[in-house]
């Protein structure tokens, strides 16, 4: 007997059917949430509300220990665990990425989350560049304070963008200089709810076409530090559900050439915590201290190829990011 051939368009019919009666699991696009409003009478939780770092004051206490009959001693040695530690605080808190323009050319985009951590290394450092250690140990952590309240008083988490490249000049072939637009509006921070929030504060100096021909280029942005949870007020980056900050960028433009969209990711909270820079104070009493430990309005050239393990080349690549951001954020350097 001859067999009878199945209709093709019953099979489809068939699939349809079993299909429909499945239930598909939900999809959970990225939400855009509402920021908080503090209610009278109420503050809101704020990152930059803690108390100083006991490694922030172990070192200035340590740098007040000098001796009459050598003075530089102990403060030098105080000086460099603390520039060591905020070379180190830089790395921890950026993260980059890199884009190819020619064969020769990379433009570079930082992104460095101002942590209370890396304020608080800032102020030291610069309390120590200006000898300032007369005061007492409870006055220095008023000065802490102070500074991480000024951060604060925004209400807003803190990045800063850099954008650097391996030339800021004409190229070999008399190339233009390199040109880079960055739309800002489409840097957007997400958390690990899902939750996702554009910028709430953004420099100009970035948010449009950007010729790089007089060297780098960074501006502070800043997203909302509280966001509307149901009928809650959460921190936006809680440190209790949040292991990694993650920004994402798109529609950026390169020589008038769009690029892939770019996404950044910094390690915010260890899942079983972190207490401290995640290095010791290293004290070098007497050490000769570098004439590059000091705010530079110069980030370092660009490093490639070069594995991250390679501690000869990258430290002193993060030390000088370091005494870029340090000018950027105390504006230590300008006339």
């Amino acid at each position: 007997m001859q067999k009878r051939a199945f209709p093709v368009f019953v099979l489809f019919i068939i699939l349809a059917m079993l299909l429909g009666a499945c239930k598909a699991l939900p999809f959970q696009p990225s939400t855009t949430v509402s920021e908080c409003t503090a209610a009278p009478g109420t503050s809101m939780p704020n990152v930059y509300n803690i108390k100083p770092e006991q490694w922030v004051l172990d070192i200035y206490n340590y740098a007040k220990l000098s001796d009459v009959n050598s003075p530089n001693e102990k403060f030098n040695g105080a000086r460099y665990a603390a520039f060591r530690i905020l070379g180190h605080q830089v790395n921890r808190w950026s993260d980059y990425v890199d884009m190819e323009v020619s064969p020769n050319d990379v433009v570079r985009i930082t992104i460095t989350y101002l942590s209370p951590q890396l304020i608080e290394t800032i102020l030291l450092n610069e309390v120590l560049l200006k000898h300032e250690i007369s005061d007492t140990l409870d006055g220095f952590n008023e000065k802490i304070l102070v500074g991480l309240s000024r951060s604060g008083s925004l209400d807003e988490i803190l990045f800063l963008v850099t954008i650097t490249a391996t030339r800021y000049s004409k190229g070999p072939n008399g190339e233009p200089a390199i040109t880079v637009d960055i739309p800002i509006e489409n840097m957007t921070l997400t958390n690990s709810s899902n939750q996702t929030f554009g910028t709430k504060r953004d420099d100009h100096s970035i948010d449009q076409f950007i010729q790089l021909s007089h060297g780098p280029v960074s501006a502070l942005i800043g997203y909302p530090m509280t966001v509307q949870n149901g009928s809650n007020c959460s921190l936006m980056l809680d440190p209790q559900v949040n292991n990694t900050i993650s920004i994402h960028l798109e529609g950026l433009e390169i020589n008038g050439l769009p690029h892939d969209p770019q996404t950044w990711t910094i390690r915010y909270k260890s899942l079983l915590g972190e207490g401290g820079p995640g290095v010791n104070p290293d004290y070098r009493d007497g050490a000769p201290i570098p004439d590059y430990w000091v705010p530079s309005q110069q980030a370092p050239n660009i490093i490639s190829n070069i594995p991250n393990t390679v501690k000869e080349a990258w430290d002193p690549y993060w030390e000088k990011m370091a005494c870029y951001i340090w000018d950027q954020v105390m504006f230590a350097s300008s006339p």
